[in-house]
């Protein structure tokens, strides 16, 4: 069983570094919203089996370790939704709206800036976007019912026009994310010696 923590653990830190050395290069980058789902679960997977498999191996139960795994559950359930469609790194809010409103243009499509909200009428459409200013992040949520299509080939078109945008300056997620990683690490030599 800890043979098998001990690996989440590398993996996770495997990912985040990777992460964290891509935002290094300053650009924009695109995950979806599920794969950080995913990425949040494996973290938290070692606690979560730990608390479930104590007592029923070591008779040790945990009411306040059942009442963490349940919290977890809703709060990934949460993260889910705020996550969006995708998570995009590297991005400032002005640039990201400059960005969408290009890409809606291109198409031809007329919109509704509701900042926050982009409304698109005859489609019955919407694109929701929520920024953290701080670590320069943004979710942006596609609600276009039956135009699948039609959303896919916008966020083409905003991917290719900020794939022409770089930051100023080292994001603080960069190193965030690094420096999770390197506690990983050090995390999993200290498991591994022991």
């Amino acid at each position: 069983m800890f043979i098998f923590i001990k690996i989440i653990i590398g993996v996770v830190a495997i990912i985040i570094l990777s992460l964290g050395i891509m935002m290094l290069r300053k650009k924009p980058i695109f995950i979806k919203g599920y794969l950080m789902t995913i990425l949040l679960g494996t973290c938290y997977f070692p606690t979560l089996m730990l608390n479930f498999i104590r007592p029923i191996f070591w008779g040790d139960f945990d009411p306040i370790g059942l009442l963490f795994v349940a919290l977890f559950i809703f709060l990934i359930f949460v993260l889910k939704k705020s996550f969006g469609d995708y998570m995009i790194f590297n991005i400032e809010e002005d640039i990201l709206y400059e960005a969408l409103f290009t890409a809606l243009k291109e198409e031809g499509i007329e919109y509704e800036d509701k900042r926050g909200k982009i409304i698109i009428p005859y489609l019955s459409s919407e694109i929701k976007i929520s920024t953290h200013s701080i670590f320069t992040t943004a979710n942006v949520h596609l609600r276009f019912k039956d135009n699948k299509e039609i959303s896919m080939r916008i966020i083409d078109r905003v991917k290719n026009i900020l794939s022409r945008k770089t930051m100023d300056k080292v994001p603080l997620n960069a190193i965030v994310y690094i420096a999770c990683s390197i506690f990983l690490i050090i995390l999993l030599i200290w498991m591994i010696s022991f």
